[in-house]
């Protein structure tokens, strides 16, 4: 099955699977049972079992699956060993808070370019590289091949900077903060906002009050 062809909840409990997994290595702990790792991410051991059948036949009946196994074709089915190339766009003052950047490359994400949208330019980054002016940003996507972006804080013109980002090249954008943007159906585009979680859960809250 092809990698585009997975159900966007089912990707969420694979990469749950790949955490807890990592952590199980981090611990030097070889063998986990279906029942363990359902409970770890809160899923029932029929639906992990269902998932985890995609990629073949293995593990022991009564035993489980070895742990390094299990985290290496989890990862090599989600793609998690490729490199991927990113850039990043943030307003001036709001780079030093960019805490996504320091955890970036270990889950094999490259920072190609980390841009500022503002005029006066940062004086440091939390990605602790180079702060590009947004003048180098369609050149640097091209020779870099990156496909993917993440808007970290508003530009002051975010329709803009996602129009320059979609005519480089890039397929891919996070938008963590700043007004929607549109962009073409071939381009994927993620809007991260935490206030409105916060109202989600809140109505959630005040219904669950209304009940008891």
């Amino acid at each position: 099955m092809r990698r585009t062809q997975i159900a966007e909840k089912t990707l969420n409990r694979l990469f749950l699977y790949v955490d807890y997994l990592k952590e199980m290595a981090q611990q030097r702990r070889t063998i986990v049972s279906s029942q363990q790792l359902a409970e770890a991410v809160g899923v029932k051991s029929c639906l992990l079992r269902k998932d985890l059948s995609r990629l073949g036949s293995f593990g022991c009946p009564r035993v489980g699956y070895q742990v390094d196994v299990l985290l290496n074709r989890l990862s090599a089915h989600l793609g998690l060993n490729e490199e991927i190339s990113v850039v990043v766009i943030a307003r001036c003052g709001f780079a030093s808070d960019l805490s996504i950047c320091r955890c970036l490359p270990e889950h094999n994400f490259k920072i190609a370019g980390f841009f500022y949208d503002g005029p006066q330019r940062p004086q440091a980054s939390a990605c602790t590289q180079e702060v590009l002016p947004i003048d180098l940003l369609d050149e640097v996507v091209r020779d870099n091949k990156v496909t993917m972006a993440i808007i970290a804080s508003p530009p002051f013109s975010p329709q803009r900077i996602v129009d320059r980002l979609v005519a480089a090249g890039v397929k891919s954008i996070l938008n963590l903060c700043g007004p929607p943007v549109s962009v073409p159906e071939e381009v994927s585009l993620r809007r991260a906002d935490a206030i409105h979680h916060l109202r989600v859960l809140a109505f959630y809250n005040s219904h669950t009050d209304e009940k008891s």
